[in-house]
C-alpha cells in the first residue's frame, strides 16, 4: 500500500514536467533570426577626394505637344472644327522665308520650282460646337513680305478659359533647296527636308528630324526634347536640355547644358562649352584641324581614325585623362592633388592639328 501511495506521487509530480515536454516537441521549430543588413560603408577619410557627380533628371516632353493646361489623357471631344492658310510666292535664291508657329507641327519639304507655297492647317477641338468654333476664330496667321523676306507668324491666344480643348497649328512648306529658313516653334516638332540655304531654328519643347543642312552658317537653337540630323556642314549649337545626334559634321561650334550630343563623324573640328550631359564623337577625321572643349560633369570621348596625328593639351580636374599609351608620346605631364595636365602628340605623322580640353568633375578618353 505504501509502495503504490509513492508511485502515486511521483507520477502526480512528474506529470506537469511531461506534459510541457510534450508540447515542446510538438511546438513547430523557431525559424532562425534574420541576417543583420550588412554596416555602412566607412566614411571617406580627410586624405580622399570623393568624385560625386549629380544625378540629373531631365524629363523630355512628349512628341505631340499640347498647349499649357492642357490634359495630356486621350480625350474624345463632340466637336471638330477646321480651316486653312494657303499662299503661294514666286521667289529667287536670295529670299528668306521667316516662320513663328506654336502649337504644332512644322514640315519643310524642297522642291525644283522658284517658289515657296505655304499651307497653314488649324484645328480646334472642344466639347461643343460653340466653343470649336470660337477656338478657331482665335487661329490666325498674319502674313507679310518687306524686301527679300517671307514673314508668316501665327497669332493664337487660346484663353484661360478654354476647358477641355485640344487646339494644333500645323504648317507645311514647299521651298527651293537653295533658299534661308529663319524658324521658331514652340510646342511642337520640326522637319527639315535637306537644305542648302541657312537654316536658322530655334524650337521649344518639340523634337527635330533635319536631313542635310549644308549650309556653313547655320544656327540651331534647341530647348527640351530632342532630335537628329543626317548631316550638318557648319554653324552654331545652342543646346538645353536637349539630346542631338548629328550623324555627320564638317565644323560646330556653341555650347550646350544638361544634353547628350553625340555626333557619328567629325570632319574638321569644333569648340563646344558644356555643363552636365555628355559628348562623344564616334569617328574623327584624319583631316581634323581643330578641337577645343571646355567641360563641367560631362564625360568626354573621342574616337580618331587611323593615321590621325595632332597635339594635345589636356587638362582635367577631379577627372582622368585615360588613353592607351601606345596612342600618344606624353610631353609634360603636372599632376597635383585634384588636378592633371597633359601635354603631347597623338599619332606618329607630323600635323598641325591641336586638341584642347578643359574637364572639371568628368573623364576624357581618346580611343582609336
Amino acid at each position: 500500500m505504501y509502495r503504490s501511495l509513492r508511485y502515486l506521487a511521483i507520477i502526480f509530480v512528474m506529470a506537469p514536467a511531461m506534459v510541457l515536454a510534450r508540447q515542446a516537441t510538438d511546438r513547430p521549430s523557431t525559424p532562425p533570426a534574420p541576417t543583420p543588413p550588412a554596416l555602412p560603408a566607412p566614411p571617406c577619410p580627410e586624405s580622399a577626394v570623393a568624385i560625386v557627380q549629380p544625378r540629373v533628371h531631365v524629363a523630355q516632353p512628349p512628341v505631340h505637344f499640347v498647349r499649357p493646361g492642357q490634359p495630356t489623357v486621350s480625350v474624345k471631344y463632340d466637336a471638330e472644327k477646321r480651316k486653312t492658310f494657303e499662299k503661294t510666292y514666286k521667289v529667287n535664291s536670295s529670299d528668306i522665308l521667316n516662320i513663328e508657329n506654336k502649337y504644332g507641327r512644322v514640315h519643310v519639304n524642297t522642291w525644283d520650282k522658284k517658289e515657296i507655297k505655304v499651307k497653314v492647317d488649324m484645328i480646334a477641338r472642344a466639347g461643343s460646337e460653340n466653343r470649336a468654333n470660337d477656338l478657331l476664330n482665335r487661329m490666325q496667321v498674319d502674313e507679310a513680305r518687306e524686301g527679300n523676306t517671307i514673314y508668316l507668324k501665327t497669332v493664337y491666344e487660346p484663353g484661360r478659359n478654354s476647358g477641355m480643348s485640344s487646339s494644333e497649328i500645323n504648317y507645311t512648306i514647299y521651298m527651293p533647296e537653295s533658299n534661308a529658313i529663319t524658324l521658331k516653334n514652340t510646342y511642337g516638332d520640326v522637319y527639315l527636308a535637306a537644305l542648302k540655304g541657312k537654316a536658322d531654328v530655334t524650337m521649344k519643347y518639340g523634337n527635330l528630324k533635319c536631313d542635310r543642312l549644308a549650309n556653313a552658317n547655320n544656327a540651331l537653337k534647341l530647348t527640351y526634347g530632342s532630335g537628329s540630323c543626317s548631316y550638318i556642314n557648319g554653324g552654331t549649337l545652342q543646346l538645353a536640355y536637349f539630346d542631338l545626334n548629328a550623324a555627320d559634321a564638317r565644323s560646330l561650334n556653341g555650347y550646350s547644358k544638361y544634353s547628350d550630343l553625340t555626333i557619328g563623324r567629325l570632319a574638321e573640328g569644333i569648340t563646344m562649352e558644356m555643363k552636365y550631359g555628355s559628348f562623344r564623337v564616334n569617328n574623327i577625321s584624319n583631316s581634323i584641324k581643330n578641337i577645343k572643349l571646355a567641360s563641367t560633369y560631362i564625360p568626354i570621348m573621342l574616337n580618331f581614325a587611323d593615321n590621325t596625328a595632332f597635339d594635345f593639351d589636356v587638362n582635367v580636374q577631379y577627372g582622368d585623362f585615360k588613353v592607351n599609351k601606345d596612342l600618344v608620346n606624353i610631353t609634360s605631364m603636372e599632376k597635383d592633388y585634384t588636378s592633371a595636365d597633359y601635354k603631347g602628340k597623338f599619332g606618329n605623322s607630323s600635323s598641325k592639328a591641336a586638341v584642347s580640353i578643359t574637364s572639371k568633375y568628368g573623364d576624357v578618353r581618346f580611343t582609336q
